[in-house]
């Protein structure tokens, strides 16, 4: 049973109440985490006895062990606030393990870098003679040292999440790990556009998709490498999580009745086969839940709605119950609010805990009641962060909380109405300031802080940690990468971030060693000054303002991209060859209506690589309009420009969000520049 070091001390406890394990194997650092009471095993003090016992010829006796035995307990979050272990067999590792073995087999002097899954990723390299690299969690999140870590090992594989692969590719030393011939994802969706990313800055390295749930293990894998038009980030948001295992069967069944659905139809994924879980510890009204019997087949409720296309290849579309994947992590969010509701009852009266999409990045949310209306809400805030810290996990506490009069109920059927809770203001939504900066170097940190996070500066409490202030894993690289731009010569390291979290102490540590003072200047005389000099000459200010304007601008026109309507018209057609040709940089989506009734080509297409999707019907009727009135060839387009440069977006202008899924809209509205409404 694998336990994460970081776990709050509540939460080790109710682990280890629950589990009851024989004895815990650890180090001496560790050690002071457990229970006096509890067996320990601490390999950096006991591992003189337990080589005397390897020494002595000594093994276990009775190892009649079947496939169906438990081999492992993994615990997860649960939707009453207690942590369920997921007891797994050993059949379940073992089909998982060959499928990889096969799907990509190891060579010669392989070396595998592993730090987040421990089943699925400590014991498989050994299996065939790999080895194997245990990335310090000092280095995994550091993207100045992974790089160098990855290339000074010559690590050839390595598993990452979505997230901190796509953190990791910004960094410069990415460009140094030639060895990688393997990057594995998995535990997040992975979207068409960090597929782009990665082969953009990974040309020579192979990217294998895998979907596995800790309640069944692996169940379906896709090789991202392979040229397909249908990965284009223009075609679809998310890539496809690949065929089903051998021996694997999704299936996809009607919510409330329980009957399949049509092929290519969306509906629950239960998936069924040797890799399911027995069930979960000391839960069996949990497990069965979760784990059902239909017409004498053993089923597990993933949760995750997605559909089967002909051929077996899996499609996943979003979950329909409270639990959220954030930057790796399934978060239940009933289990945050239940552990609100218990550490926090005495000044909340209601709560509700969902999510928000900030900048492309997913925050988890919390509304609260307060008991005493006049109690004040940013001193509510910060008890409901410091009592959440006993028992959960930092990245299941709520980065942003909005206090309410009242949740929001529907005068119908009287219960909580979601839809109306307000949005969240991510600018004034964060600490407000109670202590503020008072020395330059403070003030340099904390607007930092405030670039990462994405918050006002005003909102920085010196005296509050990173992650206190909504902070995540992922976004220390950024926060080191700039740190260090600012003070090169200190050479900040992960560690230290960890060890000086808020900007007041990450202040003192660099200003520790530097002979020269902290002092501030009073500058006042100077700013009169130029204050006066705008105020003689009125056309000063405008030239700085314009100035800012072209900054600005050029900055966010660089790369243009362009949403056309009506590019399969006459004057659409134009002005698509004529935005092409005024500059290499434009790309240009061009919305056509689907010639059949879905909008989106996995809903109604028999395979994501037939060429009968809307999509490619869409982008032919394109080439025949181009070519119709000549604007392909000669002094025209050419076809690099039209197949790179010209995206096919499906959907319908005379529909509500284009008749696209509200997901694939929201993401749209964001990532144009203009639009050319030519239809």
């Amino acid at each position: 049973m694998p336990i994460d070091a970081n776990y709050p001390n509540d939460l080790l406890e109710m682990v280890m109440q629950d589990a009851k394990p024989s004895c815990v194997c650890t180090t001496k650092a560790l050690a002071a985490k457990l229970p006096e009471s509890q067996k320990k095993f601490i390999f950096d003090e006991d591992s003189t006895v337990w080589r005397k016992e390897l020494s002595d010829g000594r093994r276990p006796e009775n190892l009649d062990v079947k496939d169906t035995d438990p081999a492992y307990c993994v615990y997860s979050s649960g939707t009453t606030g207690k942590p369920k272990g997921i007891v797994c067999p050993h059949r379940g590792a073992v089909v998982s393990y060959d499928y990889r073995f096969k799907a990509y087999p190891y060579g010669k002097d392989e070396r595998e870098a592993c730090n987040v899954f421990f089943v699925w990723e400590l014991l498989r390299p050994l299996l065939k003679g790999a080895t194997l690299y245990v990335v310090p969690d000092t280095v995994i999140y550091d993207s100045t040292v992974l790089p160098e870590y990855i290339k000074d090992n010559n690590i050839s594989r390595m598993l990452f999440t979505p997230s901190l692969l796509e953190a990791m590719l910004d960094s410069p030393g990415v460009s140094s790990m030639t060895g990688l011939q393997l990057v594995i994802l998995c535990g997040e969706v992975v979207s068409t556009q960090l597929r782009q990313k990665i082969r953009r800055n990974l040309p020579h390295t192979k990217i294998h998709n895998l979907y596995s749930v800790s309640e069944c293990h692996d169940v379906a894998g896709s090789d991202l490498s392979v040229d397909d038009p249908q990965l284009d980030p223009s075609n679809r948001k998310f890539c496809p999580v690949g065929n089903l295992l051998p021996q694997v069967k999704a299936n996809i069944l009607d919510p409330e009745s329980l009957e399949p659905v049509p092929l290519g139809v969306a509906g629950e994924i239960y998936v069924e086969g040797p890799t399911l879980a027995i069930g979960y510890l000391n839960r069996p009204e949990l497990t069965a839940a979760k784990f059902i019997t239909r017409d004498g087949r053993r089923m597990y409720k993933t949760g995750d709605v997605g559909y089967v296309v002909e051929g077996g290849m899996l499609e996943i579309s979003g979950r329909c119950d409270s639990m959220v994947k954030i930057r790796g992590y399934s978060i239940e969010l009933k289990a945050v609010q239940v552990a609100m509701y218990e550490l926090c009852g005495d000044i909340i009266h209601e709560c509700i805990v969902t999510t928000a999409m900030h900048n492309d990045d997913r925050k988890l949310v919390a509304y609260v009641v307060r008991k005493d209306p006049s109690a004040d809400p940013n001193l509510v805030k910060k008890t409901i962060k410091s009592k959440l810290k006993s028992r959960l996990p930092f990245y299941m506490i709520p980065t942003y909380i909005c206090v309410l009069e009242s949740l929001p109920v529907n005068s119908t059927s009287g219960k909580l109405d979601a839809k109306r809770l307000p949005e969240i203001d991510f600018a004034n939504e964060g600490t407000d300031m109670t202590v503020p900066p008072s020395t330059t170097t403070e003030r340099t940190i904390a607007s930092i802080y405030a670039r990462v996070l994405d918050i006002p500066v005003s909102t920085v409490d010196v005296t509050l940690g990173f992650f206190e202030l909504g902070g995540h894993s992922l976004l220390t690289i950024k926060l080191l990468q700039l740190l260090n731009a600012e003070y090169p010569d200190k050479e900040i390291t992960l560690q230290d971030l960890f060890d000086h979290q808020s900007v007041r102490r990450m202040a003192d540590f660099i200003v520790a060693d530097r002979a020269v003072s902290d002092e501030e200047l009073d500058l006042h005389q100077e700013v009169s000054v130029l204050q006066k000099s705008f105020l003689i000459n009125p056309a000063c200010m405008q030239q700085v303002r314009a100035f800012w304007r072209n900054i600005v601008n050029e900055g966010a026109f660089g790369n243009s991209r362009v949403l056309l309507t009506g590019a399969t018209g006459f004057l659409g057609s134009h002005i698509l060859a004529s935005l092409l040709k005024s500059s290499p940089r434009i790309s240009v989506y061009c919305l056509i209506r689907p010639p059949v009734d879905r909008l989106s080509w996995h809903e109604d297409d028999a395979s994501p690589h037939s060429t009968a999707s809307p999509a490619a019907a869409c982008r032919r009727r394109l080439l025949a309009t181009l070519e119709q009135y000549h604007l392909m060839g000669g002094d025209g387009l050419n076809t690099a420009d039209v197949k790179d440069r010209a995206h096919i977006l499906v959907g319908d202008v005379s529909l509500e969000s284009f008749g696209m899924p509200s997901e694939d809209y929201d993401y749209w509205t964001t990532h144009v520049d203009c639009v050319v409404h030519a239809a």
